[in-house]
């Protein structure tokens, strides 16, 4: 599933509370507009990925008790 940067930056805000601004800016040169990932060989070696849902919040949680 494609998830864009700004979705990204929005559900770690959330997830950890933040009062954070998220500031959006032109592109630059050199900037990659999409990046995709084949998970095949990580599926392969490590089994199903978990979600970055499920990844995010348990960084979060992960976070909250350092």
């Amino acid at each position: 599933q494609a998830t864009s940067t700004l979705e990204l930056a929005e559900s770690v805000l959330r997830l950890t509370h933040s009062r954070g601004v998220i500031e959006q800016v032109t592109t630059r040169v050199g900037d990659l507009e999409r990046s995709l990932l084949d998970a095949t060989r990580f599926e392969q070696t490590m089994g199903a990925p978990t979600s970055l849902e499920a990844g995010l919040t348990q960084t979060a949680q992960w976070c909250r008790e350092q």
